[in-house]
């Protein structure tokens, strides 16, 4: 079928006039016959057990299959929350690693930088004062000792 019938046909169907009380009368008629096919099937029903039997199987089949579809759900649901959690933990450590990165390429930068003062004079000078506790000919050395300085302020 063509888009064109198609179209005109929705159209003649929305743009159809309508006679209110007919289509009240029609709308109750309808109406009317449902609740008569629902009185046959329940007379059926107290006529027939095997009707009954057959519509408490279908019941508890669909019953089955509702619970197994709830089962499902709460699975999925359940596994979609652990997956959020765990990547939320992973993106965590990552931004933990990062840092911990950055600070590591900040201290290697430092150590490269003194790593090429190593043999500047002033350098070994100051390496030599610090480390070895040597001093020039003429100057006065005074060593304080961190356990007297630990002691007093305790």
């Amino acid at each position: 079928m063509s888009k064109k019938g198609k179209r005109l046909r929705e159209f003649e169907k929305n743009n159809r006039q309508f006679n209110v009380s007919d289509v009240r009368k029609q709308r109750q008629e309808r109406h009317k016959e449902i609740r008569q096919r629902r009185e046959l099937k329940e007379n059926d029903i107290e006529k027939n057990p095997a009707a009954e039997k057959h519509r408490r199987k279908k019941n508890k089949i669909t019953n089955v299959r509702r619970f197994i579809t709830g089962v499902i759900i709460l699975i999925v649901i359940t596994s979609v929350g652990v997956s959020a959690v765990k990547m939320i933990k992973l993106i965590n450590e990552r931004n933990r690693l990062l840092e911990t990165n950055q600070k590591l390429i900040e201290m290697k930068e430092d150590l490269t930088e003194e790593m090429n003062q190593v043999d500047s004079a002033e350098y070994m000078e100051q390496q030599a004062r610090k480390e070895l506790k040597m001093i020039k000919n003429g100057e006065i050395l005074f060593i304080v000792s961190d356990e007297q300085d630990e002691k007093s302020k305790q």
